[in-house]
């Protein structure tokens, strides 16, 4: 990574209907201002979109908070518990990226572009 981008990029979103659309974008132009494939920005944006659909249940009026972390490759959504997300949405995210990591009011994975890539 070019030492002039930022690492760390933040999106604050009302919850609501169209929070998953807006995370969606959010993800794909942050990866792709970083030069990740395309086949990982599309894994990166169901993973969002199941994240941030089950942060927007939990808090149907409040906000949602989603940070990249470019120096570690981990997306993090919040309010959100593991616990939170469905049967259907833990496989998908899992399937994705191995490991949902629960930071207590918040969720996290990590994106790791395939070593073969």
């Amino acid at each position: 990574m070019a030492d002039s981008y930022a690492t760390r990029f933040s999106l604050r979103i009302t919850a609501g209907p169209g929070a998953p659309a807006t995370a969606r974008l959010f993800i794909a132009a942050t990866l792709r201002v970083l030069g990740l494939d395309e086949d990982l920005i599309d894994d990166a944006r169901l993973a969002i979109s199941e994240l941030v659909t089950a942060s927007v249940a939990r808090s149907p009026e409040g906000v949602v908070d989603v940070t990249f972390d470019a120096d570690v490759m981990g997306l993090e959504v919040a309010p959100l518990h593991a616990d939170d997300l469905d049967r259907e949405a833990q496989l998908v995210v899992t399937g994705l990226f191995d490991v949902i990591d629960d930071h207590g009011n918040s969720v996290g994975v990590v994106i790791r572009p395939d070593d073969d890539t």
